[in-house]
Parts: structure tokens; sequence; C-alpha cells
């Protein structure tokens, strides 16, 4: 494993994505799946998992810039 010292603003961004694909994945691939929508009980699951993926995600993004504040202004400029 990385030291922490060592990570720079790409694996925080690198990370991002990362959460932002297995979202995608779990969209895709499972939530729009027609058993899992005729099972409410799994459907309210795998919606409990996205947002968690979401607020993941969101935190990670609050991390990043707060660790590298340039790119938050960068970023904000031209819409994200």
């Amino acid at each position: 494993m990385m030291d922490i010292e060592e990570l720079d603003e790409f694996h925080y961004h690198e990370a991002m994505d990362r959460i932002n694909a297995l979202s995608e994945i779990l969209t895709v691939m499972v939530y729009l799946h027609p058993a899992i929508s005729a099972e409410p009980n799994v459907e309210s699951l795998i919606e409990e998992a996205h947002q968690k993926l979401y607020s993941a995600y969101n935190t990670m993004a609050e991390i990043r810039f707060a660790k590298f504040p340039r790119l938050a202004t960068k970023e904000d400029s031209h819409g994200g």
C-alpha cells in the first residue's frame, strides 16, 4: 500500500473515477435488471448502495478540493 504522503491530486481524481464507474455498473448491470425491479426489498437495497456511492464520491471530491484548492477554482470556472 502507498504512503499517504505519496498521494497526489491524480490519485484522488482516479478514486473518484472508480467510484463513478462502480456506480454506473451498479445502475446498468444491477438496478435496471428486471428481477431487481420485481423485488422492491432488493431494489431498495440497491438504491441504498447507490446513495452510499454517491456520498463517497462527493466526500472524495470535498477531500480532493481541500487538499488541492487550486483544482476547485480551476474546475469550478470550467463547469466541473
